[in-house]
């Protein structure tokens, strides 16, 4: 996760050279999950950190909240000509099994959108712990901050905000979308079957091969550059 995370803090340097970048890999805290899966502990412990870093900021501070295995190919600035509270990653419709992916959440700061990701926390938390309440939303959405976001969404927990829909496309390039990647792509998301094409070497469609060696050239670009990463 190091290596994929330095990669995010060099590409989000070059692309956004204006923004203050904060990079984190946290130690796992102690938490307990129903389905007994590491991968939703460790996605539970960044949504919080994400909604500590919400609750911080002053309002009318604009955030993008990416996950560690995502890389930055394009500037993202064009992104606040949009009018919204807040926004989310879809994938296009009968391209994936789960309509959104989480890894990409992009918000202006202010109480409704600090209220909403307090409420998605706890939902998540709440997920978590039961597992009878996590897997028809797991079923419908996948994962566990997708199910609560989802959750979050239908139980109207953004009423009052104004709400958009970015197209993984463009804004969160994974599965669904990683065959028809294109030059228009400005974030690129290194999950499933394109991380062990990178990390073990086993590559499941020809797809993935440009997108790897997309990657690995951007990470040996960056292997120079101080780490951005906080302890």
């Amino acid at each position: 996760m190091y290596r994929m995370a330095h990669v995010l803090a060099y590409s989000a340097r070059q692309h956004c050279p204006s923004w203050d970048i904060r990079v984190k890999l946290t130690p796992l805290v102690r938490l307990k999950s129903a389905m007994k899966r590491a991968s939703h502990v460790h996605n539970t412990q960044k949504l919080d950190y994400w909604a500590a870093c919400v609750d911080q900021a002053a309002d009318g501070t604009s955030m993008v909240l990416l996950d560690a295995d995502t890389v930055i190919l394009r500037p993202l600035d064009d992104l606040w000509a949009q009018p919204f509270d807040l926004a989310y990653t879809v994938r296009a419709p009968g391209s994936f099994k789960y309509p959104i992916n989480g890894g990409v959440i992009c918000l202006h700061v202010n109480p409704g959108t600090r209220a909403f990701m307090a409420a998605w926390c706890q939902a998540n938390r709440r997920m978590l712990g039961d597992r009878d309440t996590h897997v028809p939303w797991r079923t419908k959405y996948g994962g566990i901050n997708q199910a609560s976001f989802g959750y979050a969404l239908e139980h109207d927990m953004a009423r009052g905000l104004d709400v958009r829909e970015l197209p993984c496309q463009e804004w969160n390039c994974e599965d669904s979308a990683w065959r028809t990647f294109s030059p228009a792509t400005r974030i690129l998301h290194i999950k499933s079957s394109l991380r062990n094409a990178i990390f073990d070497r086993v590559v499941a469609h020809d797809y993935l091969r440009p997108l790897m060696k997309l990657w690995e050239s951007i990470e040996t670009a960056s292997v120079s550059h101080p780490s951005l990463i906080a302890r």
